[in-house]
């Protein structure tokens, strides 16, 4: 058997190290035989040389891969200028290859226009002889397609890669044995440009044929599909992920995981960066299980593996480690280590904004999910000019990319779009503020319309957010109707998902009392603030209340005692009163070094009822009740 052909079958069983041996030795010699005759051996020496740099690309080594294959191109491109006939296949055959290798290195323009040329040669191969290249056809469709992805054109990769699937679904109906790996491939791929366009549905559809073929590939020859399968498993987690089903994520991400930790011990060049991107994934869905401390565990070991990676090859990886520190700086916020996730996210910010000036139809939305993040992380802190100046870029940024995609990054846009209006009418640009937030709901009520069981929780609180506003620019009854509006929506999720819902819907409750309460209505202002109290004492015992709960209730036992003095019932007035104030102690594990301003003022503004109202001994009582507060 000769060198070439014993390296060919040590690469079939995944024995890249030994195959890699073989054709070097096979290399050394053709170079030797092509110095005294060119004419009979270059054809040769340029099939050796293809050979090493597909073994050098599986190892990892796509640098070197590279230099190897442009050498061959070179060669073929000779041989055909004598003979086209028989050299054009062997040209569009080392273009597919150097494609390859390019995008494994970052350089996706390039890898883009020379699979362009290798699809244009083998259509013109296809022509003549469709039986010998339909194959080579349909494959460099599938690369055209994922460089088209990669460079963020996903409708055009979704074109290409539906006329590969369609070519390999009759290659496999004549030769399942040879060609179910590439059907395997191409539907693969399909379910992933569909995910990418938000088409979730469609996107878990494909992936049930392509997981049962990867399956039996990887039964048969697992060192040779392993990997394969592994990948698959990975995109299908994303897939049941977009739609909810975070559980059935994390069952296949940790499938993949196992079988990827396996690959990455044999060849760590190879497989790290797989291993990341998996234990990545594993990280999201425990957060959206609520496992917030494994979450973290993973996320870092994940930006671990990148950090190592970026500084070998940052063209590569850099989208990536910014992408786990993202998710570490919400992990950390979680758990309310607001420094560190404003460190990792500023971190996060700069990587996409140097990624971004290289590639912005592919980076510029990860740029505004990362700005999003920042944004919350300087409000948290209080940095106020800063997060007005973050959150009006990330804004920016979704309005172009909504232009463009609008199922996907429309949720998004409405949710930057809420927090803007928030924050200008926080510096007092009240206008601009109405503008934001009426566009905001505009695009909620969208969203509501088609998918109501994921975006009605959003609308709802768009309205709520909308009635506050106005109450504060004392427009009291469009703020009744929109809380109004908003009321009922949350009313119908909170009968579906108690007691999740219980909370804000007392929230909401608190701010229908305050507009009913500006109107004059006292009787109705005073039901609602009632019912909210009562929701929150409910509430009271459940471990998994949310952190706000204690200063929402506290608030809410002030604004009752403001409803109850308006209707001249001082002492349940009174009463409330002093709940709020043993609840405020309660509160404290040690006395705070200022009082409360916010109930010293509500009990003082308490005492100067009951005197307008001729009450001196409430009065009195209530005036001891401040004395005790303002010793706290």
């Amino acid at each position: 058997m000769s060198l070439a052909n014993q390296s060919a079958y040590l690469s079939a069983l995944g024995r890249h190290e030994d195959a890699l041996v073989e054709i070097n030795e096979a290399l050394n010699v053709y170079r030797v035989l092509a110095v005294d005759r060119p004419a009979v051996f270059n054809a040769d020496l340029a099939r050796s040389l293809t050979s090493e740099s597909a073994y050098l690309s599986a190892l990892g080594r796509h640098e070197e891969a590279l230099v190897e294959t442009k050498e061959a191109l070179d060669m073929y491109r000779t041989l055909a200028a004598e003979r086209l006939v028989v050299f054009n296949a062997d040209i569009a055959m080392s273009l597919s290859n150097l494609s390859l290798y390019l995008l494994a290195l970052g350089r996706h323009e390039e890898a883009l226009a020379e699979t362009r040329e290798a699809v244009d040669l083998y259509r013109a191969l296809v022509a003549e002889q469709p039986v010998m290249f339909n194959d080579d056809l349909a494959r460099s469709l599938s690369n055209l397609s994922m460089y088209l992805s990669a460079l963020g054109r996903h409708e055009e990769a979704l074109a290409e890669t539906k006329e590969a699937v369609d070519m390999y679904r009759t290659l496999a109906a004549e030769r399942p044995v040879v060609f179910n790996a590439d059907l395997a491939m191409s539907i693969s791929n399909l379910s992933v440009y569909l995910l990418a366009l938000g088409r979730h549905e469609e996107a878990l559809a494909e992936t049930k044929e392509a997981l049962h073929l990867y399956r039996a590939l990887a039964a048969e020859r697992p060192a040779m599909f392993n990997a394969d399968l592994s990948r698959f498993l990975s995109h299908q987690s994303g897939c049941f992920s977009a739609l909810g089903q975070h559980e059935e994520a994390l069952a296949e991400t940790k499938e993949a995981l196992d079988l990827y930790r396996a690959l990455a011990a044999e060849r760590p060049a190879v497989f790290n960066a797989d291993l990341a991107r998996s234990i990545s994934s594993l990280s999201t869905y425990l957060l959206a299980l609520g496992r917030q401390e494994e979450a973290l565990v993973a996320a870092k070991e994940a930006s671990d593996l990148y950090r190592a990676l970026a500084a070998q090859r940052p063209v590569v990886f850099n989208a990536d480690l910014a992408r786990s520190l993202s998710n570490i700086s919400r992990y950390l916020s979680a758990f309310g280590r607001h420094e560190e996730a404003l460190v990792a996210a500023k971190e996060a910010v700069d990587l996409y904004r140097v990624l971004v000036a290289e590639r912005p139809v592919v980076f510029n939305a990860d740029l505004a999910s990362s700005l999003s993040s920042l944004f919350k992380y300087l409000s948290a802190f209080g940095r106020r000019e800063e997060a007005l100046v973050v959150i009006k870029e990330a804004v920016d940024l979704y309005r172009a990319l909504a232009a463009e995609r609008p199922v996907v990054f429309n949720p998004a846009l409405a949710e930057s779009l809420s927090n803007l209006s928030t924050f200008l009418s926080a510096f007092g640009q009240h206008e601009e503020a109405q503008v934001a937030i009426k566009e905001a709901l505009d695009m909620y009520r969208m969203l509501a319309a088609e998918r109501p069981a994921v975006f009605n929780v959003y609308l709802a609180g768009s309205l709520n957010y909308l009635s506050c506003w106005l109450s504060d620019l004392d427009q009291h009854d469009e703020a009744l109707v929109a809380i109004t509006e908003g009321l009922d929506i949350y009313r119908n999720l909170a009968e579906e998902h108690t007691p999740a819902f219980n909370f804000d819907l007392a929230c909401y409750l608190d701010t229908l009392s305050t507009c009913l309460s500006h109107l004059g209505r006292g009787e109705e202002a005073l039901a609602a603030m009632q019912q909210a109290v009562s929701l929150c004492h409910a509430l009271a015992a459940d471990s998994e209340r949310p952190a706000e709960f204690n200063q929402s209730l506290y608030l809410f036992l002030i604004n009752l005692s403001a409803r109850l003095s308006y209707l001249d019932r001082w002492q349940e007035g009174l009463t409330a009163i002093r709940e709020a104030a043993e609840f405020r102690r309660a509160l404290a594990a040690e006395p705070p070094a200022v009082p409360d301003a916010e109930l010293a003022k509500s009990v003082e503004q308490f005492s100067n009822y009951l005197l307008k109202a001729g009450h001196q001994e409430g009065a009195r009582l209530i005036l001891l009740e401040l004395s005790k507060l303002k010793m706290l």
